[in-house]
């Protein structure tokens, strides 16, 4: 019965180092895709395969737009956050902090808000 219990907990030990031998694979495979996937999207904007124009600038002059600086900026911090938090316990998803949310949602509102103010002046100068 003794020789039972011991060979039962080193199948159970086996087990356990499986599982984490695993876990520690697939998390190398995820981070080794992802940045093959950051270098391919960075290769293929540097040589032009992906559009960039416009990306920073308003459509009708071409001027630099701040509210699309502060919403690309904004987001890529969120995103980087959010990152780190994965890659500090890859094991599970991490829970969005209730902060981030409000400071993308803010960017967003604030982008949104420009973009409408000229639609909604011309439509109360219309209607008023």
């Amino acid at each position: 019965m003794i020789v039972l219990a011991k060979l039962d907990s080193v199948c159970q030990a086996e087990k356990e180092m499986k599982v984490q031998t695993l876990v520690t694979v697939l998390s190398l495979e995820a981070v080794v895709l992802l940045s093959v996937l950051a270098a391919l999207l960075g290769y293929w904007m540097l040589i032009g395969k992906i559009n960039m124009q416009g990306l920073l600038s308003d459509k009708p002059d071409g001027s630099l737009s701040p509210g699309r600086v502060q919403l690309l900026s904004l987001t890529l911090f969120g995103a980087l956050f959010y990152l780190g938090q994965v890659l500090q316990d890859p094991s599970r998803l991490p829970n969005v902090p209730q902060e981030l949310l409000l400071i993308i949602g803010g960017s967003h509102a604030v982008y949104l808000g420009g973009k409408s103010l000229p639609i909604l002046g011309l439509w109360f100068n219309q209607n008023g």
